[in-house]
Parts: C-alpha cells; structure tokens; sequence
C-alpha cells in the first residue's frame, strides 16, 4: 500500500546491518555468540523484506 508508514524504506535497492569491533575481539572465544547475536538482531528486519510485496 503507497500510504503504508513503511513504504519508503521498500523504495531502498540495499539495506546493510553491520558492527564494528576492534580486530581484538574477532580473537576471543565469545566472537562466534557475538556474531551470532547481531544476526539474531537482524532477523525482523530480514524478515519484513522478505514480506514486502
């Protein structure tokens, strides 16, 4: 629908969720949960695009 509040974002070609970190935490034992946990935050949006007509 053209008057749906979130009709703009669709018009967008590329949608980017990143984290930067300092090269010392890609050496740790947690860096694996952490990635995993910014994908997790990711999923409703990938989900939304995923839905959108």
């Amino acid at each position: 629908e053209p008057d749906h509040p979130m009709a703009e974002w669709l018009k967008f070609k590329q949608f980017f969720v990143f984290v930067e970190w300092p090269e010392s935490k890609c050496f740790k034992k947690s860096f694996v949960t952490d990635v995993a946990r910014v994908c997790e935050t990711a999923v409703p949006l990938v989900r939304f695009l995923n839905n959108a007509e």
